[in-house]
């Protein structure tokens, strides 16, 4: 059966007889396949814990998008027409449709949104603009403007319709482009815009699946919409997976779970209305905290079980439980969010992929055997771990490294009451809670016995 997931350009592939031939440090604690995206609002000037490393990763696939459109530029010279600016020209006008797609060749314009007056980017040779107005059909998101005398090439709106007519696959290109610019500042190309009744106010959060953005409803209150990058537009599978998403979040209503609002179809791509943490994920939160009370990681535990419990007893599997994709409010509420990996108990996994963050994953999974909710155990034993010594359980480089030493791993010699106090500057874990990790991480789910129903109602 044919892959669905098999034209991902964000997946991570191996053979699982020969593991070791995966050697990623990025992926240690991304998801597996894709990323998975936080819906916490984490302060007005930080879209990535680290900004500075994300954004050149996409500059970079910027670049490489752009160098594919000119590739096809050069072998299909007939569709572009040579235009010069003089500085201080419009090359576009907000809230008219683009004229087409613009590449430079010389010079810099300035990308204005003239309602705020705030400058969203600047770009020069061998910049590409028009592209999300000629994808979506939408009115242009800011002013174009010549900062120096420009020299560019246009794909005429008509000609774009000409080359898909053809099989000329622009389109695809684009989608890659367009999700390089989404949520690539705090601003963006949607700030300011009007989804479906959802003003959209800022970027708080981009994964390899789907920019959040922070948005006011129609009834002023603030919520996040999360959206599916461009580039999945003509990926059947990932739109159905965002679909799925949407409905597996319809079946769960609990106070430990990231609410489900809302769920519709604008700029052609899927959108999800959720509640708006208004706190941090649970992973910034340990960074900055390290080992954590006790008390407090009861609490955690606590909130976190009933969340799982709620999800299981629905019939719902998250399969990317951890700390980023947990959510915790200013208030010490927490919340299991991002269901994008997620799936229905009774459905047998019939994927030829392995889907979930390798340091969180149980064993099992990389050898593609179902072990139902006891993967989310294991999971829950990798995250209390975490809470308790402020660090990952697994370091790793090599992927089949980190396979081997989960297979090997024995948590009873390797997590005791006195290596762990040495992780906590002297400070015991507390019994239960360390019998609660050693029980979630063995490597025979059948001896994962986790009762979600005690550890919710511990007090």
């Amino acid at each position: 059966m044919e892959n669905p997931l098999d034209n991902n350009p964000n997946s991570t592939r191996f053979n699982p007889e020969d593991p070791s031939q995966v050697s990623v440090d990025s992926i240690r604690t991304e998801t597996f396949i894709f990323d998975g995206d936080s819906i916490a609002s984490c302060g007005d000037t930080t879209v990535q814990a680290d900004g500075h490393t994300r954004r050149i990763a996409i500059d970079s696939l910027a670049n490489l998008h752009v160098k594919e459109i000119e590739a096809f530029a050069a072998t299909n010279e007939l569709c572009f027409v040579k235009r010069n600016y003089e500085a201080g020209e419009y090359l576009l006008h907000q809230g008219d449709l683009a004229e087409g797609l613009f590449i430079i060749d010389s010079g810099t314009v300035q990308v204005v949104d003239k309602v705020s007056g705030h400058l969203i980017d600047q770009q020069s040779a061998p910049g590409v603009f028009g592209e999300i107005s000629i994808l979506t059909g939408q009115p242009c998101s800011a002013d174009v403007i010549a900062e120096t005398d420009v020299t560019a090439r246009l794909l005429s709106a008509q000609s774009y319709a000409s080359c898909e007519t053809a099989g000329l696959n622009v389109e695809q290109v684009l989608g890659g482009l367009a999700s390089t610019r989404l949520g690539h500042h705090v601003h963006d190309a949607l700030h300011g815009k009007t989804l479906h009744g959802y003003r959209i106010d800022r970027c708080i959060s981009r994964g390899g699946m789907g920019v959040v953005y922070e948005a006011e409803d129609p009834d002023g209150r603030q919520v996040a919409v999360k959206m599916l990058m461009h580039r999945f537009i003509a990926d059947e599978s990932m739109q159905r997976r965002f679909a799925d998403e949407a409905a597996m979040l319809e079946r769960l209503d609990h106070p430990n779970i990231n609410r489900f609002l809302d769920h519709f179809q604008e700029y052609r791509t899927h959108f999800l209305v959720l509640q708006l943490c208004d706190g941090t994920d649970l992973g910034k939160y340990v960074q900055q905290k390290g080992c954590l009370p006790n008390a407090e990681i009861k609490s955690i535990i606590k909130q976190v079980a009933a969340g799982l419990l709620e999800a299981h007893e629905k019939g719902v599997l998250h399969r990317d439980l951890k700390p980023a994709n947990l959510l915790i409010s200013r208030r010490g509420e927490v919340q299991i969010a991002d269901f994008g990996l997620s799936r229905l108990r009774e459905l047998q996994s019939v994927e030829n992929t392995i889907v979930g963050t390798p340091t969180y994953m149980a064993p099992e999974l990389f050898r593609r055997i179902d072990s139902g909710m006891r993967g989310d155990f294991y999971a829950l034993g990798c995250l209390m771990y975490q809470l308790v010594t402020g660090r990952h359980l697994f370091r790793w480089q090599v992927l089949g490294e980190l396979i081997k030493t989960k297979n090997d791993f024995c948590p009873e010699t390797a997590i005791t009451s006195e290596s762990i106090a040495e992780l906590r500057d002297g400070n015991p874990v507390d019994p239960e809670i360390l019998n609660w990790i050693v029980t979630a991480l063995q490597a025979d789910p059948q001896k994962r016995e986790i009762d979600l129903a005690r550890i919710a109602s511990r007090d």
